[in-house]
């Protein structure tokens, strides 16, 4: 079973190969200086001003711009980080910071947050909302049991 502490998950089972990733990934957080926690790291535009101007004089800071390869790399992080802060706070605030992150990440392919709304709207008509809180356990065809990785490597072939 999962080390991830989330009442809202706990009685949810997950795939052991998922279980894994996960573990490992939150392992990996623990053990490194910073993906999310303390510097370097993306921030909001404002966030150097807010520093200096809440700290004592003589506080500096060091920032540069990224080039669009690391801002897109960084903008993946900053999601990682907001999802885990979600997920560890469920505080409501923190899902704007995730939508902040993901509209960011739209505009690095080139979209809007009107195309972005658009294609949320377009897998809502055609998959579904999560409205109806249908958690599917199991796929049955036949006789035989549905296992997606099987079929992933099949496709694979």
């Amino acid at each position: 079973m999962s080390n991830i502490e989330n009442p809202i998950l706990k009685n949810i089972k997950i795939d052991p190969e998922l279980d894994k990733a996960l573990n490992k990934a939150l392992e990996y957080l623990k053990n490194n200086k910073n993906p999310f926690g303390g510097y370097p790291k993306l921030v909001r535009d404002n966030i150097p001003k807010i520093i200096l101007d809440n700290n004592p004089a003589g506080t500096t800071i060091k920032y540069r711009k990224l080039d669009d390869v690391e801002y897109k790399n960084a903008l993946k992080n900053k999601l990682c980080e907001e999802v885990l802060e979600y997920t560890e706070s469920d505080d409501f605030k923190e899902l704007a910071d995730i939508l902040e992150v993901i509209c960011a990440l739209a505009k690095t392919h080139g979209e809007t947050e009107i195309t972005l709304g658009n294609a949320r709207n377009y897998k809502a008509f055609t998959n579904g909302k999560f409205e109806d809180r249908i958690y599917l356990e199991e796929v049955v065809i036949g006789d035989k049991y549905e296992n997606p990785k099987e079929k992933l490597q099949e496709s694979e072939d």
